[in-house]
């Protein structure tokens, strides 16, 4: 089982190159596009190594790829839009082990880091067991300063965040929370 991760720019040059677009075209003459090359080159890797994965979390990469590694939110003030969107199409990390508050907010899943803390992991895996393939369906600030915030998953499960605290409460509790 393998991944790749590819930009719109490699999967233009890769698959220009590997998958038999070099010189293509599309039906008006014009030169194939990114989202022409990174079709072919996702079908290929899905085909030929398994798992497609990328960190250009982009609309058109949607039905191509397993996964996708969301840029990290900086100095902004983080709203999930696209886990509104697309978290039960595709599987996110969403700050994994390295930003808990945020992955368990946003529904991901827990990328193993080098320094493992594994019951977070445990109880990240239960509550993405839970929620990995659901819709998210609502988010919302909680206070003034955007420091606390809830997601709501189509059945139910809400994730409230204290990002000063450093803590999230998972409603209803997950078995190993009870």
């Amino acid at each position: 089982m393998g991944s790749f991760g590819a930009t719109a720019g490699l999967a233009e040059r890769v698959a220009s190159r590997r998958c038999g677009l070099h010189g293509a075209e599309s039906s008006q003459g014009q030169p194939a596009s990114p989202k022409l090359a990174g079709n072919v080159l996702f079908r290929w890797t899905r085909r030929n190594l398994g798992i497609v994965g990328t960190e250009d979390g982009a609309d058109w990469v949607i039905p191509y790829v397993d996964f996708v590694s969301l840029a990290n939110e900086g100095r902004s003030i983080p709203v999930p839009l696209y886990n509104l969107v697309y978290h039960d199409a595709v599987l996110t990390p969403s700050g994994g082990l390295l930003d808990p508050v945020r992955c368990a907010l946003n529904g991901g899943y827990p990328k193993i880091e080098r320094e493992l803390d594994v019951e977070m992991a445990q109880r990240l895996s239960e509550l993405h067991a839970r929620i990995g393939l659901l819709e998210m369906t609502g988010h919302e600030f909680l206070d003034e300063s955007f420091r606390k915030e809830r997601s709501t998953f189509s059945d139910g499960t809400t994730v409230t965040i204290d990002r000063d605290a450093g803590t999230f409460e998972i409603y209803p509790p997950l078995p190993m929370d009870r």
